[in-house]
């Protein structure tokens, strides 16, 4: 049986000229700071009144479509009107993100 080396000379300078992707729950992360924070919050649990939750959320967990909001549409094209989320009610807009949030 042989070993595979774990390092090599050139190694770390061939690491560094290969283009790096972002991990998608890095992504996720940068968007959710740039864009959902300000009404979310960074813990996710919205602003009592105002702005639903996220965190723990059946829309967010849920791959079923809740009529016709899906939480994909719903981040895209945006959302007006009344809302039940985790049992409490909000009646606010959300922002159409499908022209800020390309590939």
């Amino acid at each position: 049986m042989f070993s595979i080396p774990r390092a090599w000379p050139g190694m770390a300078r061939e690491a560094a000229a290969r283009p790096q992707r972002p991990i998608p729950w890095l992504i996720g992360k940068r968007v959710f700071t740039q864009n959902c924070i300000v009404c979310h919050q960074q813990t996710g649990l919205g602003v009592p009144g105002q702005f639903p939750p996220l965190a723990g959320s059946e829309w967010v967990l849920s791959q079923d479509w809740h009529g016709d909001n899906h939480i994909v549409k719903i981040v895209l094209h945006g959302f007006q009107g009344l809302v039940t989320v985790k049992g409490q009610q909000f009646n606010n807009v959300m922002a159409p993100w499908g022209k800020v949030l390309k590939r």
